[in-house]
């Protein structure tokens, strides 16, 4: 049974040691068009999020980009996004 759980925070995670707060409630028009839903209209429907790293904080070498999902009163979930940065020195 699926469960409305309000997330409280989401943050990008980079190789678990760099974290970035991401505003979610961005409207990202490529995402809405990416998970075909341009046709949903209605007051309030915004998808998507972004956010910020400072680069000059990353070591060079591979890093995995992670999502962390807060949600009211539960362990955060870690979501994997199989894809990595990869930053040269």
């Amino acid at each position: 049974m699926r469960k409305n759980r309000p997330v409280t925070n989401l943050s990008v995670v980079l190789s678990e040691q760099i974290s970035a707060k991401a505003d979610f409630w961005i409207a990202r028009p490529d995402v809405t068009k990416f998970f075909g839903l341009e046709k949903i209209t209605y007051p309030n429907f915004t998808v998507g999020w972004v956010a910020e790293i400072d680069g000059s904080m990353l070591q060079t070498g591979c890093h995995e980009i992670l999502l962390r999902v807060d949600l009211d009163k539960d362990a955060p979930i870690l979501i994997n996004s199989d894809v990595s940065l990869w930053i040269e020195g």
